[in-house]
This record gives C-alpha cells, sequence and structure tokens, in this order.
C-alpha cells in the first residue's frame, strides 16, 4: 500500500476557477461571467492598466454567479437573482485601518486575498477592499456567516455593506489618485478553517448575528477559564475581567462592572464585552475574542507565523491552567533558540586592499556596520570604473562578468545605520573627479531603463534616418534605494517590468521591453544598485517567487546593524585623508579601464578549486534558491579587489577576500531564511517539531498546533516534502488500537 503522503502529493488538485460577474457600470444591464483562477483575479484587480478618469468609468465586480434574471429597470445585480458565491468582498470606508494593516492581517491569518484600494481612497483617509477566494462555491445563504469570520481575520473593519450577498464594487485605479494592491502571502482558503475565528457582524444589521453555536462556543470558553462568575438573566453574564491585574481597585463580590452580554435576548442583535474599570473601558468584544482564541505564533522561514486568534492580542495572560496553545512537553526547545544565529563578524581577509583602508579608516569614528562599509564601498568602485571600452570583464564560460554589483544592507533593526554606511562611502567617492552620482529610487523597469537608454533613430518622410533621442552617453548606473520594501512591493505587482530588467540588468547590461509601446532599448548599460531595507520588511515583502527567479540570488545580502554606540557622534574625518585616498581610488580606475579581461593568476587557482564545491554546492530551499549565485559574485568581488590594487590579474589574496566577504554574505541569508523550504505549511511543521524536540508529533496533534485549519492532504503533501528532504522521519508506533506515525524533526547537521 502506498503511503498517504505520497498518494498526496500525487493527487494534487487542479488550479480551482471561481465563478466572476463584472459589470459595465452600476446600473448592470450586461453581464460578463468569467471562470478565473485566483492567480487571474489578483492580476486583474491589481492591474493599472485598466486606469480611468472617473469611478463612474469603471466597471463593477463580483466573486459570485448571477442568473439571467432581470429586474424592470434591467438590472441583473440584485440578490434573488444570485445562484452562488466563489469569494467574499469586503468594503473598509471608515478610513481607520490602513490598506498595509490589512493585508498583514491577513498574512497573520495565513489566508490568501488581496487588499486593494477603491477610487475614494486617501492617506489621510485610507478606503479598500479585500477579496478572499472559496475553495469551493458556497449557497448565497452562507455568506452572512463567511462575511462574518472575513471580519474577525480583519480586526472588524468591514463596513456593513460588505454583508450584502449581491453586492458588487467598482475596481481599477482613477486619474490622480494612488492606487495600492496588495497580495497576501498565505494560503488557506477561509472556508477550509475548520476552527475558524468567531465571526465579527455589524450593528443594526439583525441577520447578520452571531448563530446560536456561536453563543455558546464564546461562553463556553468564558467558563472553561473560569471567568464566569453568574449568570444575570436575560443573556447577560457577570464575567471577572480577564485583564483583572492591571485594575487599580480590588474587584468585590457582587460586583457587576465586567458583564459579557449574549445576542439574540430582549431583541438583541449582536455580542457584547464592556468592564467598567478604568484599565478596561477602550476594549470591547474583539479583545474578549482575541483573549479567548489568542494567536500562536512560531518561527518559520525566518518569520513569525500567527495561527488562530482574530486579530493581534495585547499581551494577556490566560488564568493559572488555562492555556489557549497546544501543550508542549518540557523536552521543548525555547522557541528563541529556532531562529538562526546572527552572522558571525566578517573575517580579516576581507577587509583587504584600499576598501580595508577605507573601512579601517572610518571604522573607529562610525556606528556603521564594517560589513555595510566595506560591501558598500566596493559597489562605488565598481560603478565609477564602468564598461565604457568594453572591459574591465572577467570570463565564465560564455559570459562576461563586469565591474558591477547588487548589494543590499539588511539592517536588524531600523535603527542599524544603513544610512550612516552609505554617507560614508558616499563623502569619499564625492571628492574622486568622473563620480556619477547615484539615482534615488527604483520604481519601474521602464524608468530604469531610460536611465541608460541608446540612442533612437527613426525615417523621416523621405525615408532618411533622424536621431528622435540621443539617448545616454555615459552607460553607468547606480541605483540607490534606502526604501528598498518599496522597491519588493512594486516589484510584486502583476504587470510590473521592474524584477524583469533588474535581473537583465545584472546578467547583461542589454534592456528591452516586448511590447509595441515601449520602443526604449539599452545596450552595454552598466547597472549597479544599493538598496537599504530592515530585517522584518524584507521576511514580510519578499515573496518566494522573487527568491525563485534569481532577484535576491543577484545580490550580495549584507546583515548589518549598530557597531558600537557614539552618543556625541563620530566627528568627520580629515579632509587631506579624505582627498588621498580619494585620489588613490580615481587612480585605480583609470587605470583599470585600460584593461579588458581579467583572468585568475596560477597561484588564485589552487584557492578557486577548493572553494567552487562549497560556491556550486546543491542547497535546499530558500537559503539555496538565494545563494545559487555564489560562483559568479566570488568572481565579481575578486575582480573589483584585484582592479582596486591595480592589477589585471585577479591574485590569491583578491580572491582569499572576495571568498571571505562572499562568505559573509552567505550566513547573512542563512540567518534571514533559517532553513525554510519554500513550502509555507512545511516550513511551519518543521518548526514545530523541532520545538517538540524528542516527543515528537503526530499528525493529529501537528493538525490541532495548526488549530485544524489545513486540509488532509495539504498536510500529507507536506509532511512528504519534510520527510523527501530528510528534515523529518515518521516512526510507526502501537497504540493498543489503529496505529499511527510519530514525527520527529532529524538532528540538524553543519
Amino acid at each position: 500500500m502506498q503511503d498517504s503522503t505520497s498518494q498526496a502529493a500525487q493527487q494534487a488538485p487542479s488550479p480551482r476557477k471561481h465563478h466572476i460577474s463584472v459589470f459595465r457600470d452600476v446600473r448592470a444591464r450586461s453581464i460578463q461571467r468569467v471562470e478565473q483562477t485566483w492567480p487571474q483575479i489578483v492580476k486583474q484587480l491589481s492591474s493599472e492598466t485598466r486606469r480611468r478618469k472617473s469611478k463612474s468609468d469603471l466597471p463593477l465586480f463580483s466573486m459570485a454567479r448571477f442568473g439571467d434574471q432581470r429586474t424592470a429597470a434591467g438590472c441583473y445585480r440584485y440578490d434573488a437573482n444570485l445562484i452562488s458565491i466563489s469569494g467574499l468582498l469586503g468594503d473598509h470606508d471608515a478610513g481607520t485601518v490602513s490598506p498595509l494593516q490589512a493585508a498583514e492581517m491577513l498574512n497573520r491569518a495565513n489566508m490568501l486575498g488581496i487588499v486593494y484600494t477603491t477610487p475614494s481612497h486617501s492617506n489621510a483617509r485610507p478606503r479598500w477592499r479585500a477579496a478572499l477566494p472559496l475553495a469551493e462555491d458556497h449557497p448565497p445563504a452562507d455568506h452572512q456567516q463567511l462575511m462574518g469570520v472575513a471580519n474577525a481575520i480583519l480586526g472588524g473593519s468591514l463596513a456593513a455593506e460588505s454583508f450584502d450577498a449581491g453586492r458588487s464594487y467598482y475596481f481599477g485605479p482613477v486619474d490622480g489618485v494612488e492606487f495600492l494592491a496588495l497580495v497576501s502571502d498565505g494560503f488557506f482558503y477561509l472556508d477550509w478553517l475548520e476552527n475558524p475565528p468567531l465571526p465579527i457582524f455589524p450593528k443594526g444589521k439583525p441577520a447578520h448575528a452571531h448563530n446560536g453555536e456561536d453563543r455558546d462556543r464564546i461562553l463556553a470558553k468564558l467558563e472553561e477559564r473560569g471567568l464566569v462568575l453568574r449568570a444575570l438573566g436575560n443573556g447577560k453574564h457577570a464575567l471577572r475581567c480577564p485583564w483583572e491585574s492591571e485594575h487599580t481597585t480590588p474587584v468585590k463580590d457582587g460586583d457587576t462592572s465586567t458583564v459579557y452580554v449574549q445576542a439574540h435576548f430582549d431583541g438583541r442583535i449582536h455580542d457584547g464585552f464592556k468592564c467598567l474599570h478604568g484599565h478596561c473601558t477602550h476594549r470591547g468584544l474583539k479583545d474578549l475574542l482575541d483573549f479567548l482564541e489568542p494567536p500562536v505564533e512560531i518561527f518559520a522561514g525566518g518569520r513569525k507565523i500567527t495561527y488562530g486568534g482574530t486579530g493581534t492580542t495585547n499581551g494577556q495572560v490566560g488564568h493559572e491552567g488555562t492555556t489557549g496553545h497546544t501543550d508542549q512537553t518540557d523536552s521543548a526547545a525555547p522557541l528563541e533558540d529556532i531562529e538562526p544565529k546572527w552572522p558571525e563578524p566578517l573575517a580579516a581577509e576581507a577587509f583587504y586592499g584600499l576598501a580595508g583602508e577605507f573601512v579601517r579608516m572610518v571604522e573607529p569614528h562610525s556606528e556603521a556596520d564594517p560589513a555595510a562599509l566595506l560591501v558598500q564601498f566596493l559597489v562605488a568602485f565598481g560603478h565609477l570604473v564602468g564598461r565604457a571600452a568594453g572591459g574591465p570583464f572577467h570570463p565564465v564560460e560564455g559570459d562576461r562578468h563586469y565591474a558591477h554589483l547588487f548589494a543590499l544592507i539588511v539592517g536588524a533593526t531600523s535603527s542599524s545605520r544603513k544610512g550612516t554606511s552609505w554617507g560614508r562611502v558616499r563623502r569619499i567617492f564625492e571628492l574622486v573627479p568622473e563620480w556619477v552620482p547615484p539615482v534615488s529610487g527604483l520604481s519601474t523597469g521602464e524608468g530604469l531603463k531610460f536611465h541608460v537608454r541608446d540612442a533612437r533613430y527613426k525615417k523621416d518622410k523621405d525615408g532618411v534616418e533622424v536621431c528622435v533621442d540621443e539617448g545616454v552617453e555615459d552607460k553607468r548606473l547606480l541605483a540607490l534605494s534606502v526604501e528598498f520594501a518599496g522597491v519588493l512591493a512594486v516589484a510584486e505587482r502583476h504587470e510590473s517590468t521592474l524584477s524583469t530588467t533588474i535581473r537583465e540588468g545584472w546578467d547583461t547590461g542589454s534592456l528591452r521591453t516586448l511590447t509595441k509601446n515601449d520602443p526604449v532599448v539599452a545596450t552595454g548599460a552598466h547597472i549597479s544598485i544599493i538598496g537599504h531595507i530592515t530585517l522584518e520588511e524584507l521576511r514580510r515583502r519578499l515573496t518566494d517567487l522573487m527568491v525563485a527567479n534569481g532577484l535576491l540570488n543577484r545580490f550580495l545580502v549584507v546583515a548589518a546593524k549598530r557597531s558600537k554606540a557614539l552618543p556625541h557622534g563620530g566627528g568627520d574625518l580629515a579632509l587631506k585623508d579624505l582627498m588621498l585616498l580619494a585620489d588613490q581610488v580615481y587612480k585605480r580606475a583609470e587605470a583599470a579601464r585600460t584593461f579588458t579581461q581579467v583572468d585568475l593568476a596560477p597561484a588564485a587557482r589552487p584557492i578557486w578549486e577548493a572553494a567552487y564545491d562549497e560556491l556550486t554546492a546543491d542547497r535546499r530551499g530558500l537559503y539555496g534558491a538565494a545563494t545559487a549565485r555564489g560562483a559568479p559574485l566570488a568572481k565579481r568581488l575578486a575582480m573589483i579587489y584585484a582592479l582596486l590594487d591595480g592589477r589585471q590579474a585577479i591574485g590569491a589574496e583578491h580572491l582569499t577576500a572576495a571568498l571571505a566577504l562572499w562568505r559573509y554574505c552567505d550566513a547573512s541569508v542563512a540567518y534571514i531564511f533559517g532553513e525554510a523550504l519554500g513550502d509555507p505549511l512545511a516550513d511551519q511543521i518543521l518548526a514545530m517539531l523541532r520545538q517538540a524536540g524528542e516527543k515528537g508529533m503526530t499528525r493529529t496533534e501537528i493538525s490541532n498546533a495548526l488549530g485544524r485549519n489545513a486540509k488532509a492532504d495539504k498536510l500529507d503533501a507536506a509532511l512528504d516534502i519534510l520527510s523527501r528532504q530528510g528534515k523529518v522521519s515518521g516512526e510507526q508506533e502501537s497504540t493498543g488500537g489503529r496505529p499511527t506515525r510519530r514525527w520527529r524533526a532529524t538532528k540538524k547537521t553543519k
């Protein structure tokens, strides 16, 4: 008999297609019925190509199937004509929650979804809609309950209109209004949840109240925790406040200042919670639900993943003997021990030559990380050299690798002195003749290409070629993005060409877009990039696709933190010292421009041969995908070290320095991603099994720890991935009845 995990892997379902209805205008006298996969829906909702002059010019969209019946006015869009729903569309118009906060709530709950701004959106008063697909079509009668769960996941932020099953909404951007679309990186359909959060319904909608099962569930959880003091009648219950420890006055017998109120009593249409103590007057039903179903956080794939709950916790601690988490064994590893360690300090060999001299000169006077200072200096020098005369370059098989680098400085916190490190480098290079200052920001692939474009010619009416655009003569471009999270957000958009253009810039320097409306072409472009981002932003923004398609592995990723505290500042260096170093940099760059091919010197070949297996080893998961270009990056670094030394050959000392720096970058990526596999569910299960230690977990225990939110086939497929990659092992054990399999994480190997 085949193992169940293998069967699940072989029987992966085909992509689900959702029934979509599109109406030309608000009158809905015509209807377009289509079936789309979730990626197709995301592409449609996030596209900016549908931009119109005003909202009235936009079409309307519904994740539902309507019939052929019309109203007397010829309208298809009304509740009685609704056949089924394939997804949910929630509307937020209160202006109290930002689109980014909404997308984070979906991410926290691991929900498939997209948040996109409306034509009425502004930063001062954010307005957005959330689309959440369903795993299967549902009857219209299910809509309100499902929307209540969606509202709970989104922190109770949805407008009452969201609960009308037949409602459709405008979609697409309008002129003069900023448009933003944020895609959740979750993987659960909302109706997959076997233990969903308690639904939240808006006031004033009698049909939208909790059903009896939900009311019993809330009351049962309160009783489980010993919080119910007595029934007051008519659905009211006096409680011991969950945040009693914060009260400044002691609770007396007979106190009824903390009350839970059930719906459907005395005409009430929604549940309620109120505590009159001063420290709790701001708390409502949402806070009580979060306390009863606290989110469970584990570390997986370099980030915290949250399960369960209806939103963020407020730091509450349950009463003694109660918990909303799965029981852990005494042998379980502390959560913080699962996260990889910060990289060891950069090896001394990396601080070779002029680059090392610069760091040693600046480091005592700066809080910046020495690794960040070093790598940005190397990027800046490579940018200065350029490739005007066809070199210098290092050949790798049939490719030419020029002296340009991409670097991403990843700060441990927002105060990691990333900007300070670039400021120190800039101070030197601004004193160098022929320095081309960086261009700030990376917003579009077309904009990047425009800065290094070729001259363009066109035939006039007489057939004579005339120049219509002189293009750019100096093809050196250093793009500096101190908010690289924005670059990742743009690159994530389906219609964006930014990711492709960046990758082409690293590979060949030949940039072109295969569309008839964009005739701009760039050849021989010498593009360098420096990006700054915090660790939290990178983990949140970087998608698996960006890693898998090679965007990240073209960057030297440098983990950076503040090296020291200098309360009064480090002070500036003497101008004569700066000018002396700048003069040396200029002379080395001038010499480098006379070189063409830069090869390995004989003394460096044994070093390269010894390191080659390490650089090209087959590594699994996101870490492996993000470090897949170790060999060419090490060669580019070695060439720049050689050019800074005034040499046309890469010596042993240059290669040794390059390998030391690459190993720090490699360790930085390992810190960011840990041993993430690229499958979110598999990553999360692996983290839980490591936390469980030797006791391990059965499949049922794993499912319970995930809040029973993972479908059986998804869970089996994730365990199969982990087993095939040697991350976990399953051992059959007897239970006195039907045998079960206990899963344990395998020992880590270096």
